[in-house]
């Protein structure tokens, strides 16, 4: 392998490494959504339908705002608003697990 195809290798890995840290943040953010699901719904009095709004808002703000963040990260640089993402999300996780009542807890889900 010559120099140049090292490097550019290792440059691959430098992307790929936080992508795919951010990628297992989703996946995992989503698995334990569903796992503690039930026990949030009976702690916070939820039943049927309104335990299901937790997940079906999240899924909505994701994906309606992927391509207006997409844009925004074209404008203002990928790096810059890949950090700025991770910061809000540890921030509306953070609400998530103290959230006192169901207003709060779907309000913080669509983060």
């Amino acid at each position: 392998m010559t120099t140049t195809n090292v490097r550019a290798q290792q440059g691959r890995w430098r992307v790929l490494m936080p992508l795919g840290a951010a990628l297992s943040l989703t996946v995992l953010d989503g698995t334990s959504l569903l796992t503690a699901l039930p026990a949030t719904g009976h702690h916070l009095g939820l039943r049927g339908p309104a335990v299901q709004w937790t997940v079906t808002v999240q899924a909505l703000a994701f994906g309606g705002l992927l391509p207006l963040c997409g844009r925004t990260a074209d404008l203002l640089g990928r790096r810059r608003m890949f950090l700025a993402a991770i910061a809000l999300r540890v921030l509306a996780s953070l609400a998530c697990g103290l959230a006192p009542s169901v207003q709060a807890l779907v309000v913080s889900r669509v983060r």
